[in-house]
């Protein structure tokens, strides 16, 4: 270690906290806690102005949506925990739930729960993020493992369920992988297995797994990706528990599916303040006033983000920045617009 080691450190963290100002307030107030007393704080729910009429407004359309993947008595069950623990992790990427990042923070949140003691608590509620690309180094387009290079070394193996250049890019616009794609995986298995990357043994339990999760009729009826991963990662969660020991599910659903519902039944035509934000002149004013050139938004002087709403335009893989201009949201090369209005939007 090089003696000013401790130096350089300091000063990466300081220069990394000057611009991630949430991460530095959470590590002032938290920074001294264990893993498991830091989750214990998302069991303690601050109630602001209109929490219930929000809670409600939340419920009534994301019952609906566990119905349609997991079944009216997962969707009652998580419904009865959120009125009582009204929170859920943002921090997920929407892909398997193999990631070491994502499966972490989960268990972490799994084994808090757990300790509760509380039989109304009986799901990791998740929105994960759908608009990372396929080719994200998180790998949400397929399963990851762990097992050894031809040095003997232990590296992360991958089990495509799409290629890098599938198109669109964005895991929330793929479509439904198919039988096509199982056998591609099964085979790229069996090909770390004849590398030595993995055992034989291994390798079954693997093709087992397939066989069990992602290569049923269920599993392909499914008309997108995105529905696919909820019904998958309900079931692969499984495999990181004893069958005898009771612990909670995993709901992991589409971020943005779920707020674009929230959005269209609660705000695209009613008279609330989102609505203005997103649809008047004063609201249009109060956006670039308060959200242009902020990290997450949008940026006129570096030209980066997009206002409001990204654009996927047909046949395109990347998706597309859009800017206010004269009542539409416009690209930057003026090539695709889409009307600034409910009806437009």
């Amino acid at each position: 270690m090089p003696p000013d080691f401790n130096n350089l450190f300091s000063e990466l963290k300081e220069s990394v906290l000057a611009k991630k100002l949430v991460l530095k307030d959470i590590l002032e107030k938290h920074g001294n806690k264990s893993l498991t007393d830091y989750a214990q704080d998302y069991f303690e729910v601050n109630a602001g102005p209109q929490f219930a009429e929000r809670q409600a407004e939340f419920l009534s359309s994301f019952v609906p949506e566990v119905t349609r993947l997991l079944g009216a008595e997962v969707a009652e069950s998580a419904a009865n925990q959120l009125k009582k623990y009204f929170f859920a992790s943002t921090a997920d990427h929407h892909g398997p739930i193999c990631n070491p990042y994502f499966l972490g923070s989960n268990l972490v949140t799994a084994i808090t729960g757990m300790a509760q003691n509380d039989p109304v608590f009986k799901h990791v509620i998740v929105f994960s993020c759908g608009t990372v690309s396929v080719d994200n180094d998180t790998f949400p387009r397929g399963l990851t493992l762990t097992g050894t290079n031809t040095s003997g070394e232990l590296e992360t193996l991958r089990l495509p369920l799409f290629s890098s250049h599938e198109r669109p890019s964005l895991i929330c616009l793929l479509r439904a992988y198919g039988q096509g794609e199982i056998t591609k995986m099964r085979k790229a298995a069996k090909d770390l297995t004849r590398a030595g990357s993995i055992t034989q043994e291994t390798y079954y339990k693997i093709n087992e797994l397939i066989t069990e999760i992602y290569d049923t009729p269920e599993s392909l009826a499914l008309g997108s990706y995105s529905d696919q991963i909820t019904t998958t990662n309900y079931q692969l969660w499984e495999k990181f528990f004893p069958a005898q020991l009771e612990h909670p599910g995993l709901i992991y659903l589409e971020l943005e599916r779920m707020v674009s519902r929230l959005f269209v039944d609660h705000h695209l035509y009613k008279d609330t303040v989102l609505h203005q934000l997103f649809f008047t002149e004063k609201g249009a004013k109060l956006l670039m006033k308060h959200f242009d050139g902020i990290i997450g938004a949008f940026s006129s002087a570096d030209k980066s983000g997009t206002y409001l709403f990204w654009a996927v335009p047909k046949g395109e893989r990347y998706r597309v920045r859009l800017m206010k201009k004269d009542g539409l949201l416009v690209s930057e090369d003026n090539s695709y617009s889409v009307p600034l209005t409910p009806e437009g939007i």
